[in-house]
């Protein structure tokens, strides 16, 4: 390790000692999640839960989870980036049964103990004390990050994944090692899957600026002399990628353009939702940022950037100090980078790559950046931290770290008292303690809704300062056991008591899936096609404040108001945001008969004559006159399930019908047995004619490419545990 090495009287113990109390120091962090005690809230339940459910009873039928007709008026999930069709986690669940909200639960402790995990595995293999391993683990585990975007799966999933794409790609280029190349290819692999679009991309970049650094100083003399290693390390990379994620990426480039978010997002989009300075009180305070006076946050992702005090101050230290090892160099280096790129448009390098950068125009989120920030100070406190054990640095660089971080808590703290109190006042404060009857729960209710700035701040510091004080005693005696044993209490402490004000809704969980239950329709119903869609959508949110919109656990295709997925189709944007014929629509059920079609242009003239009911398409599909269709149709929906609609239509003339699914380009219609046209109707949706007499109809989605896609990727994972599991005996042998 450059100069540095473990000291030969502290060996690392068996890998599962370690996990265990990783494992350990999650679960009680996530006490309300570990025991199912409370429920997620937000966006777990009203859109993670419900898309997952639907992704699940379809791999429990042994089918792909491709379409699902109860979202948004018929909606392409495995187009979905953050869906979970292809999550392998989520496919492997499902083979247990249908997705709970204790199954959803469970997948979020599982990626903040696998953030914990990763970290782990990468520190020590640069050799650090098991001490700063342990340190940097847990401080990356329960991270801001991790504790705020706790009800988002796929940000947590990118903290999950990240340090695992590092170590292999770190190991692969320096080893030139086959085995981690793979590895490097199966990373980016679950990265892609899981986490939230904009960590891969920008994880990207990184690997490419990674390269360029651990092939300096001489880069361009190392990639002429090795130009042929490094090719065949990255087309490797690339082909196991694309053979793990082949059925997400043939999914994606068909679904995307057809997405609104597809094109890319608009400046002003792109910089939404930015890391606002001041919230980085938060450093030291972690709770300060939650009701910060003058600032509005709209989005976890801007509040909290804790990583822990102790990790603070030797991330601090670092930067005082000439770090040994390149990696550390090269952390030090990405720590401003990434922490001026979640500013936003304020820091100016979000913009830059928004204009310069290929896909950085791509996604939302500038804070999300933030995770790198985190995930890099991290490691180079661990380096830090090794260096303050085996004595290679003095107490007095990390007591000027320590009096820094001291400084900046004092100083948010002598900001807060120019600012109300509100729950500190008499009689809040009095209320809080007198009240008996409360439970913990209603407290934790009562203080997140009454506690103000100030009071987080003065709450925060009650803890903080004992426990800074503490810290520097021990730093000044170099007992290093004790200040990593109180540094993962304060740690687990803080992510603990943070779980009201970011993880969890004050409802049981046990209540919450009892609800569920009582809601959920098993299989596929046929809908009722004599009631409209303003029927059959009347109560879809009747209990949204408890589990979001109820279509797609009732199997009903209706809509709502509420927008449900991260982004939608075009076409379905287009319909629904036609106020005026959106209303006239839903008078209609899921499948009827028209009696004439006109042009879309010209709806609003027709919308009020009663003597026909209409449909519309666009220009190139209609004649001058509207064309007139068979009043005597009979229609009968036989099936009604994700990938088939079937039904029969007897007619005494030619019929028109329109289908209130959203048309997409997979979808192929049959009418007995025989291909027919599905024509573009009412702005979003499928329309079609048969002749006069009797027909079966079917509209079937097809996906054999997307079929030997998945085989193809499953076989790859089954291939790669089969050598895991074989390298494992191994090396127990």
């Amino acid at each position: 390790m450059e100069g540095i090495s473990l000291k030969p009287d502290t060996p690392y113990k068996y890998p599962g000692y370690y996990f265990v109390l990783l494992l350990l120091a999650a679960v009680i962090s996530f006490w309300p999640l570990s025991f199912h005690i409370f429920s997620l809230k937000n966006d777990a339940l009203n859109y993670f839960l419900p898309t997952r459910y639907l992704v699940s009873e379809s791999f429990h039928r042994f089918e792909l989870p491709l379409w699902t007709p109860y979202l948004n008026m018929g909606y392409p999930l495995h187009g979905d980036l953050q869906a979970g069709v292809w999550n392998p986690i989520v496919q492997l669940l499902s083979l247990f049964g249908h997705y709970t909200l204790y199954t959803l639960q469970l997948e979020t402790l599982f990626y903040i103990f696998m953030s914990g995990a990763g970290m782990f595995f990468l520190l020590k293999h640069f050799q650090l004390h098991p001490h700063a391993a342990l340190l940097g683990s847990v401080a990356y585990m329960l991270c801001g990050f991790n504790i705020d975007s706790a009800q988002f799966l796929n940000w947590i999933a990118g903290t999950a994944f990240l340090p695992f794409v590092i170590l292999n790609y770190y190991r692969c280029i320096t080893e030139k090692s086959l085995r981690y190349t793979i590895y490097t290819g199966f990373s980016l692999y679950l990265l892609f899957n899981c986490a939230y679009p904009a960590g891969f991309v920008i994880t990207l970049y990184l690997l490419l600026f990674f390269f360029i650094f651990l092939t300096s100083p001489k880069f361009l003399s190392n990639i002429i002399s090795n130009w042929k290693s490094y090719l065949a390390i990255h087309l490797t990379i690339a082909i196991v990628f694309i053979l793990f994620s082949l059925p997400a990426i043939i999914s994606y480039l068909q679904s995307l353009p057809l997405m609104e978010r597809g094109s890319g997002a608009g400046l002003e989009a792109a910089m939404s939702n930015a890391l606002h300075p001041f919230t980085l009180s938060t450093l030291t305070l972690p709770a300060s940022a939650w009701k910060m006076p003058g600032i509005t946050i709209t989005d976890p992702l801007e509040r909290n950037s804790w990583f822990g005090i102790t990790a603070l101050i030797f991330m601090i230290a670092a930067f005082v100090i000439k770090q040994p090892h390149r990696f550390a160099r090269f952390s030090k280096w990405c720590i401003p980078i990434f922490l001026v790129f979640s500013f936003g448009e304020w820091g100016g390098l979000r913009l830059i790559s928004y204009y310069l950068l290929p896909l950085m125009d791509s996604f939302r989120h500038p804070a999300n950046a933030k995770m790198f920030t985190v995930f890099f100070s991290v490691i180079l406190a661990a380096f830090t931290f090794h260096l303050f054990i085996i004595k290679a640095i003095n107490f007095q660089v990390v007591k000027k770290a320590w009096w820094i971080t001291l400084i900046f808590t004092f100083t948010v703290l002598i900001i807060s008292f120019f600012f109300p109190a509100d729950f500190f006042s008499m009689p809040n404060f009095a209320s809080f303690i007198s009240n008996a009857n409360q439970s913990i729960m209603e407290k934790a209710s009562l203080f997140t809704d009454t506690a103000t700035f100030t009071d987080l701040v003065w709450v925060c510091c009650i803890f903080q300062f004992p426990f800074l004080f503490l810290l520097y005693r021990f730093i000044k005696k170099y007992q290093c056991k004790n200040i990593l044993l109180i540094s993962v209490i304060n740690s687990v402490f803080f992510a603990a008591i943070l779980q009201p004000f970011t993880v969890i809704k004050k409802d049981k969980a046990v209540a919450i899936q009892q609800l569920i239950k009582t809601q959920t329709v098993n299989g596929y119903p046929v809908p009722n096609i004599q009631k409209p869609l303003k029927d059959i959508s009347t109560d879809n949110e009747k209990f949204f404040n408890e589990i979001g919109c109820l279509s797609m656990y009732q199997k009903k295709p209706g809509r709502s108001d509420y927008r449900i997925t991260p982004s939608n189709l075009l076409n379905q944007n287009n319909f629904w945001f036609n106020y005026k014929f959106r209303i006239y629509q839903f008078n209609f059920p899921v499948i009827y008969s028209v009696n004439k079609i006109g042009n879309q242009l010209d709806w609003e003239s027709k919308q009020t004559d009663s003597a026909y009911r209409w449909a519309f398409r666009e220009t190139k599909y209609v004649t001058a006159q509207a064309t007139n269709y068979s009043d005597s149709v009979k229609i009968q929906l036989t099936e009604f399930k994700p990938g088939c609609i079937k039904g029969k239509i007897i007619s005494s003339g030619t019929a028109a019908v329109v289908l209130l699914q959203n048309i997409y380009p997979r979808w192929k219609l049959y009418v007995d047995n025989q291909p027919q046209k599905i024509i573009k109707t009412n702005i979003a949706f499928m329309g079609f004619e048969v002749p006069n007499g009797e027909h079966q109809f079917s509209f079937q989605y097809q996906s054999s490419d997307l079929d030997i896609a998945f085989i193809v990727s499953t076989i790859c994972i089954l291939l790669l545990c089969i050598y895991k599991i074989t390298e494992f005996r191994k090396k127990s042998v």
